[in-house]
């Protein structure tokens, strides 16, 4: 059957339950330095398999065969992620692998207190200076180790030399990544890569349905309103602090701005007095106290001290310390972040900011008409300025040129990600055809964001890479890759050769 034009696709359910995957079978194994090595080789050593492969044991005893090291992690958190390797009496393990050069630097690093490494599936070490087969990770789960210095044949000092090409574009920001069997079928077959532009396009939609059913649940409760407060909070947070600004949000609600920010003060003013609200909940005022300002910084510390007072709630919510700085650039630190909503609340505190969009997508009567409502929606977003966080980086640090508190990236992924679902739930909810096809019509017109690391991961795992960008030239398409990774490519109990997106672009293309 058709799809009905202008209709976000309910359809990728149904590809999922058809083409879920089949479970590997339960595999039985056998019963039974004149130059520096850091940990950076070890790492090396590890995803080119610089070792013999042929007879891996654990430290326990059990026999190993790497499947899959992993795709190189560049961020935070275990050093290769999505793993897979063949476990003695466990069979198919999925997960992430951390490489240390002793094995003892697993608790010396502090991982077995990390919630961060709870997904890891192996431990992988140069030498195995203590007496353990396992190690721990922060629930008490045994992790399995394994001493590449009993596999690996070259000289230990011929080995920087032998990982040299993969130190290489390591040093510029890029990693290597061995290609799946998704990609030998879609660089053959024309009527696979066609079938997976279908699925990602059904993919697409159903991530923004998944975003509308959560927006809708929250709604139950919640006005429109409130709700989109609290999402606007959380994406201001990025991946790094999404859960501080969430609770942010939630000790200091929408409702709580309105009663305490005064409604006939300039508007100005009334960003100045938001600021203070969020700021002191936030822990970030206190943590100001004392620091070495200019005269513009302690003018500011100072207008919000007494903002603050006037309140009448002077209690610390959270402390300081809760909050992720070194994760973030100093650009996208919280409080430039809260400097910027507090001038969308200030300006929409009284008659709503979800009216606005709502009204901007309303007026839309055709489709240079909804790309006008996107522009003007991102304006709002894109064209904030505040007179002191427009040129501090905090209140001791000025910028030497004006910088925008959202930049045009960070405005498109809360288009997709926040207000389109939210106007799409009122869309349906109120039976609203034409709005929903506005939305839709913006959606499938919306070009690609950046790319972050799961959509690098999918281009070069998954995707021929000569035909990558013209396959994925829509943020649709972006959003469909993010959904197919988490139901396909991020699952723990299915390896390659037996996963659903393989076996329905694989059937297609014949």
């Amino acid at each position: 059957m058709a799809e009905r034009v202008g209709h976000f696709s309910d359809k990728y359910p149904s590809l999922i339950n058809r083409y879920e995957g089949v479970k590997e079978p339960e595999f039985k194994g056998p019963d039974g330095v004149s130059k520096k090595i850091t940990e950076e080789i070890v790492r090396c050593l590890w995803f080119g398999r610089h070792f013999d492969t042929a007879k891996l044991y654990t430290e326990d005893g059990s026999r190993l065969e790497v499947v899959s090291p992993g795709w190189w992690n560049v961020e935070g958190g275990p050093d290769h992620l999505r793993a897979e390797i063949i476990l003695e009496g466990k069979g198919l393990v999925k997960g992430d692998v951390e490489i240390h050069v002793l094995a003892s630097d697993w608790t010396r690093h502090g991982h077995d207190r990390q919630e961060e490494y709870k997904d890891v599936c192996l431990h992988v070490v140069m030498w195995n200076d203590t007496t353990q087969g396992f190690v721990k990770d922060c629930t008490g789960r045994l992790i399995p180790q394994l001493a590449l210095a009993k596999y690996v044949a070259s000289p230990l000092e011929e080995l920087p030399d032998v990982i040299e090409a993969y130190l290489a574009p390591l040093e510029k920001g890029r990693w290597p990544l061995l290609p799946g069997p998704c990609q030998e079928v879609l660089s053959r077959r024309r009527g696979a890569f066609d079938r997976l532009g279908h699925i990602l396009d059904q993919a697409g939609d159903h991530r923004i349905l998944a975003r509308a059913g959560r927006f809708q649940r929250s709604l139950e409760t919640k006005s429109y309103e409130g709700v989109l407060y609290e999402a606007l909070m959380e994406a201001m947070g990025y991946k790094n602090n999404a859960l501080q600004f969430s609770r942010l949000a939630s000790l200091v609600t929408l409702e709580d701005l309105r009663s305490r920010v005064p409604m006939d003060a300039p508007f100005e003013t009334r960003a100045l007095w938001i600021q203070a609200v969020l700021l002191g909940a936030g822990g970030m005022l206190s943590q100001w106290q004392g620091c070495d300002y200019d005269e513009d910084g302690r003018e500011y510390v100072e207008s919000l001290r007494r903002l603050r007072h006037e309140t009448g709630k002077r209690k610390k919510l959270m402390e300081a310390s809760s909050w992720r700085w070194s994760s973030s650039r100093p650009l996208n630190s919280p409080p430039r972040r809260i400097a910027a909503l507090s001038h969308l609340f200030a300006r929409f505190l009284d008659k709503g900011f979800f009216k606005e969009l709502l009204g901007a997508f309303e007026e839309a009567k055709d489709k240079e008409r909804a790309k006008k409502a996107v522009k003007r929606i991102e304006n709002y977003f894109t064209q904030t300025q505040d007179p002191f966080w427009s040129y501090h980086l905090s209140p001791g640090k000025r910028l030497k040129v004006p910088t925008k508190l959202i930049g045009k990236e960070r405005a498109a992924a809360i288009f997709i990600n926040v207000i389109l679902p939210l106007l799409l739930v009122y869309a349906r909810k109120e039976g609203e055809a034409h709005l929903e096809a506005q939305l839709h019509e913006a959606y499938c017109g919306y070009p690609r964001l950046s790319p972050n690391s799961i959509l690098r991961f999918m281009s070069q795992r998954v995707l021929p890479k000569e035909s990558a960008p013209k396959l994925v030239n829509t943020a649709r398409r972006q959003q469909g890759l993010h959904q197919i990774f988490r139901d396909f490519c991020q699952r723990k109990d299915v390896g390659c050769q037996r996963c659903g997106l393989f076996a329905a672009i694989e059937r297609q293309g014949r």
